[in-house]
């Protein structure tokens, strides 16, 4: 993996996910915002959990938040690197 590249994947899995440019001297993914389904709320709390204790910062706890959709359940983070995580289950948007 080239300094440029970012790679994501659960604890003891490996990377599974990964950003990378594709051209340019730009670096992968920074100031990106990516969105994951989620199969449940405990998911939603799980993920939001693990990337905190991973150094992510809170932009949206985990949890309802109807101003975005009406059953819209889920969480908003900056990763280490700067790049905006959504986790939800429900309606996205």
């Amino acid at each position: 993996m080239s300094a440029a590249e970012l790679a994501y994947g659960p604890g003891g899995m490996g990377a599974q996910f990964y950003l990378y440019p594709v051209s340019g001297e730009r670096v992968a993914g920074l100031g990106t915002h990516i969105a994951f389904s989620a199969d449940s709320r405990a998911a939603v709390d799980a993920a939001y959990a693990a990337a905190l204790d991973g150094g992510a910062t809170s932009v949206r706890a985990a949890g309802l938040h109807p101003d975005i959709a009406a059953d819209y359940y889920g969480a908003i983070l900056f990763d280490p690197d700067g790049n905006k995580l959504e986790v939800v289950a429900g309606t996205m948007h």
